[in-house]
């Protein structure tokens, strides 16, 4: 997790999110499908709150969706690696009734046809650019430069003395 993935010299580092995504397909009145993810919030860490709200195109009103999950798709006491569950089923609750999908499912919703066709899962991501760095490398290396003309110069300010052999000598 703490190497990134370098690409034009952006960093991608995974993060600790990551959870559920019910694929499902809605065919709306005029007979148009549309397709798409709902993302349900991160997991493990909202085990009990695997819902979302969710507006159907071409709607004004949303849907509750829950994921049942009926058994836990990971062990507390072993190293951890997320999995999908075998027997979900995702909850719909729409117009007063509760209707419950496996998957391949469809349900007749307000005049459409919503069908649940897979489950997958989503990880989040930090991305990361360093604009700075040539603009710190022009800082350094004029740092550099600044010091060695400041030595250049003292160097060649010292007073030059004759010593008593008649030679030159410097005087530090």
């Amino acid at each position: 997790d703490d190497r990134p993935l370098a690409v034009g010299g952006y960093r991608f580092y995974t993060t600790f999110n990551k959870g559920f995504a019910p694929i499902v397909s809605f065919a709306d009145t005029s007979g148009r499908t549309h397709r798409g993810a709902i993302h349900l919030p991160s997991y493990p860490l909202n085990y009990f709150q695997q819902g979302n709200d969710w507006v159907p195109p071409g709607w004004s009103r949303a849907l509750k969706v829950w994921l049942h999950v009926p058994e836990a798709v990971y062990r507390e006491d072993d190293y951890w690696s997320f999995t999908l569950p075998h027997e979900e089923r995702l909850i719909i609750i729409a117009d007063g009734r509760r209707m419950e999908l496996a998957k391949g499912d469809e349900v007749t919703i307000g005049g459409g046809t919503l069908r649940y066709e897979e489950l997958r899962t989503w990880m989040g991501y930090k991305i990361a650019y360093s604009w700075y760095g040539p603009w710190l490398l022009a800082a350094t290396l004029l740092g550099i430069l600044s010091l060695a003309y400041h030595i250049y110069r003292r160097r060649l300010s010292t007073p030059w003395l004759v010593d008593d052999t008649g030679e030159v000598a410097n005087v530090r």
